[in-house]
Parts: structure tokens; C-alpha cells; sequence
């Protein structure tokens, strides 16, 4: 789905439409695969993707690495297109097209870092780079361009843009193929670009020349400068300008140290997970990731930690899930733009204790007479304005006589200590016409079906 309708399709999902869709929890094991915050990497690579006339400038600012400079550097492969001679040469990062292309080229020297002569037009090199560095295919290269095809369907660009990649080694040649044959396999051929960024981190093959130092320990390799400016507002502002930290001038080129008031261990995850692995792997993972990504502002883990939240709601932990939600503005209503294939953890949550409310407060799900049991209620350890948002949405399927004493309960767990005005206050404000309360009350004043004329006589 595009963007916008995405957005439109999660507005169809809000509680007050009075009907509830299958909730992130149900989508399965593949939303927890590796690789699934790759939407925000490809999106940091497409920023800086080399293509286009004013590409120059932007690439260089990514393939100087901290150096920025101008003059010979091995982080720099320079591609020039020898057949149509339009535009400047495009000025790629030798470490993500090696990581990306297992039999790329050799390339020759020259100043300002190593050249590639490729016999293709610059739009065709153009359009297997940005599959490259995002994953991503131009409606101008798919089967539905209007471009020259060939006797399959395929533009023809798209065919030498495939053939120049499986040349180049590109290992993920398939998924290009399948996304340029046929705009309906769009969204099921996922490439590997986590993988091969990811992979190419941790074998030291994508690195700008610079540590960081966190803690008497060993430094942690710094990795992909681009990637770590664009993924984090904290390391854009260290790595770019006149900073020491952005500038290997004074070094003579030199690798540098740079040092993080952090722990290691977090510092080495975050970078992990900038590069393309996953962060949270449990629960015991949630504030971890919360601090580093607070602290480093890197909007693609909150992302990431909603989309893990939505995924692994379970009967046992969905409530401090979701107080976890409600205490962070940042996992609420869903990560802004750019990140719209990700989950809406708190919609997620209120639509898993809408669906579970009964065994959330202690009774069986298909016994409403069922006392409730007094100790350990898991719906008392919500708060008070996530119980009211529940019974305000009048979607809670219990009857009114067992809902009154689940409701009671709750109003006492959440007044012990204090005057009795407070329970009588709060069960007031819990309770109809406060709240729609549940389903029974909510049919009775917003009745569904079909609205004819007779509806108003």
C-alpha cells in the first residue's frame, strides 16, 4: 500500500468505528524476522543515493565518511556510465555496493578513490543503485511504465538494470527481478539489504574510520557514517560540521576514537540495530531500547519497539505492555511518517484488551456469571485512563450486572488508603452515563444497520 493508504487503512481500524480488525498480535512470526525495521534503513540510503543531477553533492557528503574531504579516499567508488555520456559520474560507498555485489567489478585507481567504467546508460546504473542502497524500484523502471519493453513486459530499463546486477553479483538479484516483473509481487519480494549492511558491520567491511569509545573497554566500530546521521539526531549533530568528532583532516586520515558516555553493551546494540539487526528480542529488552532510543533520538527504534510490542501481546503481559505505551508519547498513535509499515502499538493494545477483557479481569471469557477472582486481577494494574478508554469505547463484550462488579473492583484496587468519596467518585466516572460501558449500552444508544426513513418515525 502506498503511504496515504496505508494511513487511511489504519484510520478504518480506530475503536469508535464500533468493529474491530484482525490487531498486529495475529500477523504472525514474519513481523519479528530480522530485517523488519528495513524500512527506515532503505529510507536513510535513499537520502543519500547517488542518481540525478544534484546527486554529486549529496553523495559526496555520504562517501567522505567523517573525513568529508575531497581527496583520496578507499571509501569512495566512483561509476561512470559509458554509453549516452549525460550527466556527472556517480560517486557511490565502496563498502555497501561490495556488501551488496559479491563480484563487483575491480576497480581502478584514480584521486579521490577508486573508478568503475560500466557500459550501461547512467539512467540503467541509476536504477539498479537505488535498489541497491533502499530496495526500492521507480515507477518508471516497473512493467506498467510507459518505456520501451521487451517481449516479457518488462521496461526495458529494468531488464538491463537486473542484468547489470546479477554481473555485478548482487545478491539479492531475485527480489529486483520479481519487484520489476510484476507490480503485484511489490510488497512480497523483500531483498536483503539488512542482511548485507548488517553483514558487512560486523565483518569491519563498512566502516568510515572511526570508534567509539564508551567505558574502559574496547572501542566499538563506528560503521556507516550516512546510515548513523540519518538513523539518529544525536549522531547527525557528532558527525557532521566542524566538530572533532566529524573530521579525520587532523588525524592525517587517520582512524579516531570517539567517545560515548554509554554503556557498551547498549552502544554496541544500537549500532547493530542501526546497521540493520533487530534490538528487542524480549521484554527484558523494552527499556533498553527505550533509553537508547530517547537518548540518541532514533525514531526507528521507537518504531521498532512498537512493532515488537503489537507482535508479542499475550494475555500475561498486555496490560504492562501497554502502561509501558501509555508512558511514552513517542510509541503512541502509531511513529509518524516514513514509518508506515510499522504497527500501532497503542491501537494494538486496546484492541487485544477489548478482545480479552474477560481474562483480563479474571473471568472466563464464555462465563459472565463467573465470580471474579479477588487477588492478582490483571485489568487492576491498568491505569485508570486506559480502563476509562476501554469503557468509553462501549466495545467491551460482558453484560452490564458482571461488568458493574468488575468495574467496582477495579474503582476499590485503585482507592485503597484513600476516603470512601474517592471509590464513589471514580465508580461514578467508570459507569454509565459517564461511559458507554459496554456493547448492551452502546447498541442501545448508537443502533447499527441499515438507516432507512422508518429509522426516524
Amino acid at each position: 500500500l502506498k503511504p496515504s493508504k496505508r494511513r487511511e487503512a489504519r484510520r478504518r481500524t480506530k475503536p469508535d468505528r464500533g468493529r474491530l480488525l484482525p490487531i498486529a498480535s495475529e500477523r504472525g512470526a514474519a513481523a519479528q524476522s530480522p530485517g523488519s525495521g528495513m524500512p527506515s534503513l532503505g529510507s536513510t540510503l535513499a537520502e543519500v543515493c547517488p542518481g540525478g543531477w544534484n546527486s554529486e553533492a549529496i553523495a559526496l557528503d555520504f562517501v567522505g565518511g567523517c573525513a568529508g574531504d575531497a581527496g583520496d579516499d578507499e571509501s569512495i567508488l566512483t561509476i561512470v556510465p559509458l554509453v549516452g555520456g549525460q550527466g556527472p559520474p556517480l560517486r557511490c560507498h565502496r563498502g555497501l555496493l561490495r556488501a551488496r555485489c559479491s563480484s563487483l567489478p575491480q576497480a581502478r585507481a584514480a584521486p579521490g578513490g577508486g573508478v568503475i567504467e560500466v557500459e550501461e546508460s547512467r539512467v540503467v546504473v541509476f536504477a539498479l543503485l537505488r535498489w541497491v542502497y533502499c530496495e526500492a524500484v521507480d515507477a518508471d523502471t516497473s512493467a506498467d511504465a510507459n518505456f520501451d519493453a521487451d517481449d516479457s513486459g518488462i521496461s526495458v530499463v529494468a531488464s538491463r538494470a537486473v542484468r547489470l546486477g546479477r554481473s555485478w553479483g548482487l545478491r539479492d538479484a531475485g527480489s529486483l527481478q520479481g519487484r520489476v516483473a510484476s507490480r503485484r509481487l511489490a510488497e512480497r519480494a523483500r531483498g536483503s539489504l539488512a542482511e548485507d549492511v548488517l553483514r558487512a558491520y560486523d565483518a569491519g567491511e563498512l566502516s568510515d574510520g572511526f570508534f567509539f569509545q564508551a567505558e574502559e573497554a574496547e572501542p566499538l566500530r563506528g560503521g556507516c557514517s550516512a546510515v548513523l546521521r540519518g538513523g539518529s539526531s544525536y549522531f547527525r549533530a557528532m558527525l557532521s560540521g566542524a566538530w572533532a568528532e566529524s573530521s579525520r583532516s587532523h588525524e592525517g586520515g587517520k582512524s579516531i576514537d570517539v567517545k560515548v558516555h554509554w554503556p557498551r553493551e547498549s552502544l554496541a546494540r544500537l549500532l547493530r540495530f542501526l546497521h540493520g539487526a533487530m534490538f528487542v528480542q524480549s521484554a527484558d529488552d523494552l527499556r533498553i531500547a527505550l533509553d537508547c532510543a530517547k537518548f540518541f533520538e532514533v525514531p526507528s527504534l521507537f518504531a521498532h519497539i512498537g512493532d515488537w510490542v503489537a507482535s508479542n501481546l499475550k494475555i500475561e503481559t498486555a496490560p504492562a505492555f501497554w502502561r509501558l505505551v501509555e508512558e511514552e508519547p513517542s510509541l503512541m498513535h502509531g511513529s509518524g511518517e516514513g514509518h508506515d509499515d510499522f504497527a500501532d502499538a497503542d491501537t494494538a493494545c486496546f484492541e487485544f484488551h477489548i478482545r480479552h477483557f474477560s481474562k483480563l479481569a479474571g473471568q472466563e471469557e464464555d462465563n459472565d456469571e463467573m465470580e471474579v477472582v479477588k487477588d492478582n486481577v490483571l485489568l487492576h494494574t491498568l491505569s485508570i485512563p486506559l480502563m476509562h478508554r476501554l469503557l468509553s469505547s462501549g466495545l467491551v463484550k460482558m453484560h452490564t450486572a458482571p461488568l458493574k462488579v468488575v468495574v467496582k473492583r477495579f474503582a476499590k484496587a485503585h482507592t485503597v488508603g484513600q476516603p470512601h468519596s474517592a471509590y464513589q467518585d471514580l465508580w461514578a466516572r467508570l459507569r454509565p452515563p459517564a461511559v458507554l460501558f459496554n456493547r448492551d449500552h452502546r447498541d442501545s444508544l448508537l443502533p447499527v444497520g441499515e438507516v432507512t426513513v422508518r429509522s426516524f418515525l
